[in-house]
């Protein structure tokens, strides 16, 4: 059986590429932003809890998906 591929589905994907670029480029950013403001000896401690962060969000988020995609 094959599916049509809707409008919508297509920008979801477009606007979910957009979305990871912003992310991506927002990470570089804050990474700069701790490294300039923040004094040389504690800036991988921020660092490291900017990318921990942001590994337990996306783990929640992806089990989420998991999930859901499961019910289904």
């Amino acid at each position: 059986m094959s599916e049509r591929i809707r409008a919508s589905d297509v920008l979801i994907i477009v606007l979910g590429i957009f979305i990871l670029i912003v992310l991506i480029e927002l990470y570089f950013t804050l990474n700069e932003l701790i490294s300039t403001w923040i004094s040389y000896k504690y800036s991988p401690i921020y660092q490291t809890l900017l990318n921990a962060a942001i590994l337990v969000i996306s783990l929640y988020y992806m089990n989420k998906l998991i999930k859901t995609r499961d019910k289904k």
